[in-house]
């Protein structure tokens, strides 16, 4: 981790000193740096606390444009610009570093922004993603002091008695009202019946792409998926997505053909097990520090570096339901 060695350098502490601080081993701090070895989640917050920065400094990609804010909404009324919520001040507000949240409903992702106002006011843009959908809100640490809209769910359809005493309804001969009662009587238990369902049902994407526990094949990112439902359970509340199994080496933990639950995270701790990507390659493996382990003996060890990549942690297995 290269950041990682810049920012301890310009602090102008030793290994040791960083290790000591942290909790951590002055060898694997050593590891860390050189790259062989990444910290878990943990230490990583660690690190950004320590070092007044967010963990998105240390894993995050960085992005270009060919724009500034401010000359875009210059002489537009200052639309462009963040008020402090607390005392309207919009002049001398600051961005003073980011976030990432635990939700408790343990389904959403999101991160407060936190700003300072020349008043020494601090509040925060907490953004909030579930289930597709984006919301944001403004907050003091303690108090919510602004919310966006929140979309409208789709509302009940129209109840039959309303449709029975419609102009519309009315205007039918007894032919035309058979048919309609015959189709409403059905789409009703059908929509009952869908109801009970999902109740006990979760919806997420299944990824499409071959996920080997053998020799591996090429893992795309995710792009094409598609939408099924598999049993609620407190695993699959967690999941962001759903992938299957080709091989053989994670058994008898996980089989070939085997649906399997994944919470999209950019790294797992040692000991547990993910989803990788290492040289064109896709794997679920064991997680061991340099090498990607297999539960079925015959497989040997996967020897890694700084380029292999972690696209989530595997909670457990499913079913699609039909």
């Amino acid at each position: 981790m290269e950041k990682l060695r810049k920012l301890r350098k310009e602090k102008g502490i030793s290994l040791k000193e960083l290790g000591a601080t942290i909790g951590v081993a002055e060898s694997t701090m050593s590891l860390y740096e050189n790259g062989k070895r990444q910290p878990d989640y943990e230490t990583l917050l660690k690190f950004a606390k320590y070092f007044n920065v967010s963990v998105d400094y240390f894993i995050g990609d960085s992005i270009s444009f060919d724009f500034s804010p401010h000359d875009i909404y210059d002489g537009w009324d200052d639309n462009g610009s963040i008020k402090c919520p607390i005392c309207d001040e919009k002049d001398g507000v600051h961005f003073i570093k980011s976030i990432p949240v635990d939700f408790e409903n343990e389904k959403s992702d999101g991160v407060a922004i936190e700003f300072r106002c020349a008043y020494g006011h601090k509040f925060y843009y907490v953004i909030e993603t579930y289930k597709g959908m984006t919301y944001i809100v403004i907050t003091n640490g303690s108090t919510i002091i602004k919310t966006m809209d929140i979309p409208e769910y789709e509302s009940n359809p129209q109840n039959l008695a309303q449709l029975w005493n419609s102009e519309k309804y009315n205007g039918l001969d007894d032919y035309g009202k058979d048919v309609v009662n015959i189709v409403l009587e059905k789409e009703l238990t059908r929509t009952i019946e869908q109801r009970e369902r999902s109740a006990n049902i979760i919806e997420l994407n299944f990824i499409d792409a071959p996920v080997s526990a053998g020799i591996g094949d090429m893992l795309e990112d995710y792009e094409n998926s598609e939408k099924v439902f598999v049993p609620l359970t407190s695993e699959s509340r967690r999941a962001d997505f759903i992938l299957k199994i080709y091989g053989d080496s994670m058994e008898p933990k996980f089989s070939d053909g085997d649906y399997i639950l994944v919470r999209q995270q950019p790294m797992v701790d040692e000991g547990q097990i993910g989803i990788f990507g290492y040289d064109g390659n896709g794997y679920i493996k064991k997680f061991g520090g340099d090498r990607l382990i297999s539960l079925n003996k015959k497989y040997p060890d996967i020897y890694i570096d700084e380029n292999a990549r972690c696209f989530g942690l595997v909670l457990g297995t499913t079913y699609i339901v039909e």
